[in-house]
């Protein structure tokens, strides 16, 4: 016996002695990976478990095995419900998502393999009800089980695939497929594969033969939707039906009887992919029998004639199962074949079979390191189907709609409209069997690019054509009420979703959108029993879940909104509708700098998020931040330009800050623009009434009840203006129709108080006060009026005691506690930040932001080691936090370690791929690591992917002045500085790029104005005090540094560089060896030694030179340039000549300013003339004297 036999006879023994005494423990044990044999190493310990039960006697063993297993998963899971029971009966459900308190699910070996073992094993009813509970409570009750990568969640529904004894997965399963929200990605495809696995072993063919049929039709289809939009990934397709095929014992005839009638019905893609799994399902005559090789011609004349004529007829009709048993038959009762054996006919017989019927085998997705593969029916008569041709078509018209978006940006509408006639035109003269399908989809898809450019009623008629094209499309019909709700007809809308909820009941995006829209015309509490229907229905409806707390937030309800909206990003955290919306109830409960807080994270984490960017505009307004909130608006609709919302608050913060008549144009411009905008309308009438027009007011909000009477704003606006004329009495009706009807608007209800503290009914209006303040204690407005009300009776004390109450209830939060400590940072106060970080953590131990924080302040006081284990400390918490991820790889990289710096920039862009930090960061690394051509890369990666970017787009312009490609980067450059006027890194750039190319005037000009911009800006004063060196201008540039109130260590080097350049040595060095003081990370001060270093090379001193390098780190190409000199100076021709050759074979890692100090040494001491050479005279001297200190004093430390 091998090892491997001996260590399973071991394990198989062991399982032996487990299953007699039914030890369940030491099964769990096994399963977490204590006391297995040491085999191989990727082995899980299922595997292992595995491996051993097969090698003996498997059947009874595996039983036993697995009735213990089932054991095993009830005890676990029974303990995970006590668990959460005793935690209220949910592990989220608060502010933040906590893991469950049991040790065998914080084991994840344990877990996963507690699943793959399951999925193994023989099926078993016990075994799939434990199963089933974890399941339950894992996805079902959204309870966290799973670790990084969602290994053992995988697992799970691996095994439920696996382990089915009934049917109560099958609508799981089938949900899966037909979830068209989730995005298109490798765990997407992997996904659809393991549902449809899962799908196929809930069927039974002998106890429901039709029911099966119909799941699979189902499938396919949903499959077929999924795929056909990326037709790079269609032997997905070819996959599932090859699944299919084998995990049935039915041959293919057989098939053909059971799929011909639902084939005829399929859309064509599917019915050609399964043709040819099923070549009878569409048998394909050949004209004529195709060419034989020559050995099989011998066969062929060896026919008689009559099996001839069989044969070429079976041949015509492509009758594979028939062709088959005819040469089954010739093989029994083989013909003579002159000068062949006997068994050499049978086996050209069999060659022949293959020749016209190749055996069908295993589809592949090809991966991008493999060549293409696909299955061929019949190598010699190949035939292009007509679905190839319509994926050509398919694309071609994806490429006519990306026109046509691109047209309607550059405002070209007519354009257009004549592209998308043009196409619909082409597509119905297409001789294709379901081309009104395609047409449909394509109207669609123009239907929806019309819409995203505000177009709404072309939008209409689009969809309306479309719905009338194909009557069965679902798309278009919900399409056709999106567009109906967006336009304002609320009624046509609900009309237009109850049809489609009616003729397709499964349809989830009709269901939501009839909840939407009974949510927009008011009617919450219908809205709030649709979406509920929905959730119920389908528990993995992200958009009901939000729905759900939109409308809870619209009653006013805003603790259970806030509830609602953590429970959705928990479970989503990639659904930024969910982040909006909690930043909305956080604002709407008066938590401003939470609120802002949470709009600032959406945008940094989606910068294409226009609802965010409005919201943050919006609370920036709310806190009085009026300027801010102008520039934030600006900045909207500079970036969508068909942002209404953006639009809209811009013109409010004009009203508020007293520019009424900018803000009247601007709601004009709106109403011009979006006549169906009631917001808009409503500000206009605002701003009349703040000019003091209340007749034109009024009629203007008139107007507004009138077109919109589920408009409740313009309702409260009307009453206001009554109020503000002094009709007081007709003031308090409006107001208290308004609360009858919107019994949930605290507007009204606090207007009706104001009315009676008008009218003089302080008692009234007090009471009305208090009433409010006890239904919406978040609303300030109500706790000032009462303020105010007491004060107006004469009760001072009590007024003065209100107004303390609300100032102590709207103080600053733990947001404005990390605000504080960010600012500490930001002004260089490092220790009080720190203190501040400190406090806050130890306040609220649960918020991450300022465990970054703490980590950030840690890194820029140079305790590197402390950051990286506070780093290390937020990620172990808080896996799915991004910004610690990134900043232990900025730590890592800060601390020199590239290459694991890189590892964990890679691991980041892999987990999150849409986070941009991580992928600028990666590019920095690689920039650093030498490897431009790489880094280059993946900065045009980032910039085509993000296209506002700047960090990226400014290193993409600092790699190319590496490469020495000076022309290109100066135009990067200017573009930078013209798209982002206010980045001061491309201005800077550009002044730097100009320096490098000679252009010394002009880069003088350039930081000139860098410092006119920037006038606290180290880094603009360090570049034009450089220039002003290189264009000898001493005095002016060490004056400039001077100017600097508090130099840091920039400023002390570069003065060190000037002073050296001067041939002032001794005073160089006394500023080089502040500096070094100065310096707080490693790096700072290696860069200070190697400033030395320097010193000593330009004072010909290059025995110290030697002493100080040698204390550096060796293998580094600016480093070595500075050996080189040196021992190439003092005739060390031996090392000189080694570190020549180390340096010529990093010549492609090297950046321009290393280039450019290589070959000025190489040709000032002509090692490229001889291997002795000769020393520089003075110019070419001074000449690598000023490379060197450039080279110097372009590093980034």
């Amino acid at each position: 016996m091998n090892i491997t036999e001996t260590a399973n006879a071991f394990l198989y023994n062991r399982l032996v002695t487990i299953a007699k005494s039914g030890n369940a423990e030491a099964l769990q044990s096994l399963l977490a990976g204590t006391g297995l044999p040491a085999l191989a190493r990727d082995d899980e310990p299922a595997e292992q478990i595995f491996n051993a039960l097969e090698s003996g006697d498997y059947g009874n063993l595996a039983r036993r095995i697995t009735r213990l297993l089932a054991k095993l998963l009830h005890q676990r899971a029974e303990s995970l419900e006590r668990s959460l029971a005793a935690m209220g009966g949910a592990a989220i459900g608060g502010r933040n998502a906590q893991m469950v308190s049991s040790p065998y699910l914080e084991d994840e070996t344990y877990v996963y393999n507690l699943f793959l073992l399951s999925s193994r094993l023989p099926r078993d009813e016990a075994l799939f009800g434990g199963l089933r509970r974890f399941f339950d409570i894992g996805f079902t009750r959204g309870v966290i089980i799973t670790t990084t990568g969602n290994r053992a969640g995988f697992q799970l529904r691996r095994a439920l695939a696996e382990q089915q004894t009934d049917l109560s997965l099958r609508d799981y399963f089938q949900d899966l497929l037909e979830d068209k929200k989730r995005p298109w990605n490798p765990g997407r495809r992997t996904e659809l594969l393991e549902a449809w696995r899962g799908l196929l072993g809930s069927l039974n063919f002998d106890k429901d033969r039709d029911d099966t049929l119909r799941t699979i039709d189902r499938g396919l289809r949903a499959i077929h939707d999924t795929v056909e939009p990326h037709p790079e990934s269609i032997d997905l397709l070819t996959l599932a039906l090859w699944h299919l095929d084998n995990s049935f014992p039915l041959d293919s005839p057989t098939w053909v009887s059971y799929l011909e009638s639902y084939w005829a019905d399929w859309p064509e893609l599917l019915r050609d992919i399964a043709a040819e799994t099923w070549p009878g399902l569409d048998p394909q005559p050949l004209d004529e029998l195709p060419s034989l090789p020559e050995d099989m011609v011998k066969v062929w004349d060896a026919f008689g004639d009559e099996e001839q004529a069989n044969f070429r007829d079976i041949i015509r009709r492509n009758a594979a199962e028939e062709g088959q048993s005819f040469i089954n038959q010739l093989l029994f009762k083989p013909f003579v074949v002159s000068d062949l054996p006997l068994q050499e006919v049978r086996n050209l017989l069999m060659r022949l079979a293959d020749h016209f019927w190749p055996k069908k085998e295993s589809p592949k997705i090809n991966t991008p390191d493999e060549p293409e593969q696909r299955l061929d029916i019949n190598s010699q008569q190949s035939k292009r189907r007509v679905s190839m041709d319509r994926l050509s078509r398919m694309e071609a018209v994806n490429r006519t709609l990306t026109e046509i978006e691109r047209h309607l940006a550059e405002g070209h509408e007519s354009i257009a409209r004549r592209f998308v006639e043009e196409l619909i035109e082409q597509q119905r003269k297409a001789v294709v069997a379901d081309s009104y399908q395609h047409t449909a989809k394509t109207l669609s898809k123009a239907a929806t690019i019309a819409q995203r450019y505000g177009l709404l009623e072309w939008a209409e008629n689009l969809l309306r054509e479309a719905c009338e094209e194909n009557p069965n499309d679902e798309v278009s019909a919900n399409g056709l009420a999106d567009v109906l709700k967006a336009r304002g007809e609320l009624e046509a809308a609900e009309q237009q979703y109850r049809q489609n909820t009616a003729r397709w009941p499964n349809d989830e995006v009709s269901a939501c959108g009839l909840a939407d829209v009974l949510k927009v015309r008011g009617e919450l509490e219908a809205a709030e029993q649709q979406y509920r229907q929905n959730t119920a229905r389908w528990p993995n409806d992200e958009v009901s879940a939000c729905g759900l707390a939109d409308v809870l937030k619209a009653r006013g309800e805003l603790e259970a909104a806030e509830q609602q909206y953590r429970q959705n990003t928990a479970r989503w955290p990639n659904d930024e509708v969910s982040a909006c919306g909690l930043a909305d109830v956080l604002k709407a409960r008066g938590e401003l700098e939470a609120a802002e807080q949470q709009y600032r994270q959406n945008t940094a984490r989606w910068p294409n998020d226009e609802v965010s960017a409005c919201g943050l505009a919006d609370v920036l307004k709310a806190r009085g931040e009026l300027e801010a909130a102008e520039q934030q608006y600006r900045q909207n609709t500079a970036r969508w330009p068909n942002n209404e919302v953006s639009a809209c608050g811009l013109a409010d913060v004009l009203k508020a800050r007293g520019e009424l008549e900018a803000a009247e144009q601007q709601y004009r411009q709106n109403t011009a623009r979006w006549p169906n905008d009631e917001v808009s309308a409503c500000g206009l009438a605002d701003v009349l009434k703040a000019r003091g027009e209340l007749e034109a007011a009024e009629q203007q909000y008139r107007q507004n009840t009138a077109r919109w009477p589920n408009d409740e704003v313009s309702a409260c606006g009307l009453a206001d203006v009554l109020k503000a004329r002094g009709e007081l009495e007709a003031a308090e009706q409006q107001y208290r129709q308004n609360t009858a009807r919107w019994p949930n608007n605290e507007v009204s209800a606090c207007g009706l108080a104001d009315v009676l503290k008008a009218r003089g009914e302080l008692e009234a209006a007090e009471q009305q006060y208090r009433q409010n303040t006890a239904r919406w204690p978040n609303d300030e407005v109500s706790a000032n009026g009462l303020a105010d009300v007491l004060k107006a009776r004469g009760e001072l004390e009590a007024a003065e005691q209100q107004y303390r109450q609300n100032t102590a209830r709207w103080p600053n939060d733990e947001v404005s506690a990390n605000g504080l400590a960010d600012v500490l940072k930001a002004r260089g106060e490092l220790e009080a930040a720190e203190q501040q970080y400190r406090q806050n953590t130890a306040r609220w131990p649960n918020d991450e932001v300022s465990a970054n924080g703490l980590a950030d302040v840690l890194k820029a006081r140079g305790e590197l080691e402390a950051a990286e284990q506070q780093y290390r400390q937020n990620t172990a918490r808080w896996p799915n936090d991004e910004v610690s991820a990134n900043g232990l790889a900025d730590v890592l990289k800060a601390r020199g370690e590239l290459e694991a710096a890189e590892q964990q920039y890679r691991q980041n862009t892999a987990r999150w791929p849409n986070n941009e930090v991580s992928a600028c960061g990666l590019a920095d690394v690689l920039k650093a690591r030498g490897e431009l051509e790489a880094a280059e890369q993946q900065y045009r990666q980032n910039t085509a992917r993000w296209p506002n970017d700047e960090v990226s787009a400014n290193g993409l312009a600092d790699v190319l002045k590496a490469r020495g490609e000076l022309e290109a980067a100066e135009q990067q450059y200017r573009q930078n500085t013209a798209r982002w006027p206010n980045d001061e890194v491309s201005a800077n750039g550009l002044a730097d790029v100009l320096k490098a190319r000679g252009e010394l005037e002009a880069a003088e000009q350039q930081y000139r104005q860098n410092t006119a911009r920037w006038p606290n800006s180290h880094f603009v004063v360090n570049g034009l005090a450089n220039v002003l060196r290189k264009l000898k201008r001493h005095p002016e540039a060490l004056s400039l540094l001077s100017s600097c109130q508090s130099p840091d260590c920039h400023d002390l080097h570069l003065r060190a560089m000037i002073l050296l350049d001067l041939g002032r040595i001794e005073d160089a060095r006394i500023s080089l060896i502040e500096g070094q003081h100065l310096a707080i990370t490693p790096v700072q001060k290696e860069y200070f030694q190697r400033g030395l270093a320097l010193l000593e090379i330009r004072a010909r001193q290059y025995d110290s030179a030697r002493e100080i390098l040698a204390r550096l780190p060796g293998n580094v190409i600016p480093l070595d340039l500075f050996r080189l000199h040196t021992e190439v100076a003092q005739g060390e021709t031996a090392k000189a000549s080694e570190l020549l050759h180390s340096l010529e074979a990093r010549r492609s890692r090297m950046n321009f300013n290393e280039c450019k100090v290589f070959e000025l040494v190489r040709q000032g001491f002509g090692l490229n003339v001889s291997s002795h050479g000769h020393q520089p005279n003075e110019s070419e001297l001074e000449k690598i004297f000023d490379a060197e200190m450039e080279l110097q004093l372009a590093v980034n430390f």
